[in-house]
């Protein structure tokens, strides 16, 4: 079954027919479960989230398209036969383990991997190290667990998740290696990695500014000059009167808070890919040809200034942004 169009590409009445869903470029949600007898599915990458296609015993083989940036809980649960996807580079957002009951699970010391997305644990003791060729560490990973002490993520990760290490309360010693440009909200709270952090300072993660205490009385945010990525939620408590970004800044994370009560306009530096949701909040925001994500709902208060032609200036038009050319 070959499904185009743009919109929602729901199956439901079919799904006693079909054996293999081909989305072709444009559908933008595909809403398959519950298909007994479907066993391949492609997915294009104007689908961005995947949301649901659990439930389908006999699903064995997932192609994903590169643009799909995230798979969402529970996405492929129970689909038992799922032992092949394809995943694209552009995948970086996996919420907790979408891949529940699934021949892909496989657990290599205590930890479980789902090709190359860790997505939970069995039994972890000490210094658990992430396997070579990891590339996600999913929402909830490995967190809530006191019997681990330091971890090592391999060169080739790019995301920590959203709580993923959190409440692990032993644990002290975090390497992050420089390939890591995400970090969600939360990725080690409650650790005693976190504990030990100044709170005078933005603390680093890798190359990630990964948090700043809210209450810190930094309020001039100058980043160092490698920083590489901000982390989602990292400076959205604090007040700060300006703010720096350096030349080399790749991504912005959602609710990044990244805000300048004395400035009237912050510069995006050329080389930012992603603004995530809710990140940047200020009057006028100058924003380089270089961007090609912005988050849903984000700067409704503010007025864009971007070269014409850019995403950034569509972005503007589609949501009834004040714009003006750079």
């Amino acid at each position: 079954m070959i499904v185009s169009g743009k919109g929602d590409a729901g199956i439901y009445w079919w799904k006693d027919q079909i054996t293999k869903v081909i989305a072709e470029d444009g559908i933008t949600r595909m809403d398959i479960y519950d298909c007994d007898y479907l066993t391949e599915v492609v997915i294009p990458g104007s689908v961005e989230i995947i949301y649901d296609c659990c439930n389908c015993p006999n699903l064995t083989k997932v192609t994903i398209h590169e643009g799909v940036t995230g798979i969402e809980e529970g996405a492929f649960s129970y689909c038992h036969s799922l032992a092949e996807i394809e995943l694209p580079d552009s995948l970086v957002y996996v919420v907790m383990n979408p891949f529940r009951e699934t021949a892909l699970l496989e657990t290599v010391d205590g930890v479980v991997y789902a090709g190359s997305i860790v997505v939970g644990y069995t039994n972890i003791q000490g210094s658990p190290a992430i396997r070579e060729g990891t590339r996600i560490i999913a929402d909830y990973a490995i967190n809530d667990l006191d019997s681990i002490t330091s971890v090592t993520i391999p060169d080739g990760v790019v995301r920590i998740g959203e709580d993923a290490f959190a409440y692990c309360s032993n644990l002290s010693e975090i390497n992050v290696p420089d390939s890591v440009f995400s970090i969600g909200e939360y990725a080690f709270s409650g650790t005693k990695w976190d504990e030990n952090q100044p709170e005078d300072a933005v603390v680093y993660a890798g190359k990630v500014a990964y948090n700043l205490y809210p209450y810190s009385g930094v309020l001039d945010l100058v980043l160092k000059e490698d920083t590489l990525a901000i982390a989602d939620g990292a400076f959205k408590d604090c007040y700060i009167d300006t703010v720096t970004l350096p030349a080399g800044l790749k991504w912005i994370g959602d609710q990044a808070g990244i805000k300048a009560y004395k400035q009237e306009e912050i510069v995006i530096p050329d080389g930012v890919t992603h603004i995530g949701r809710g990140a940047v909040y200020t009057e006028n925001i100058i924003l380089p040809a270089s961007v090609t994500y912005i988050g849903e709902g984000s700067f409704s208060d503010s007025t864009i200034i971007a070269p014409k032609g850019s995403y950034a200036e569509t972005y503007a038009i589609e949501n009834d942004i004040p714009y003006k050319e750079r």
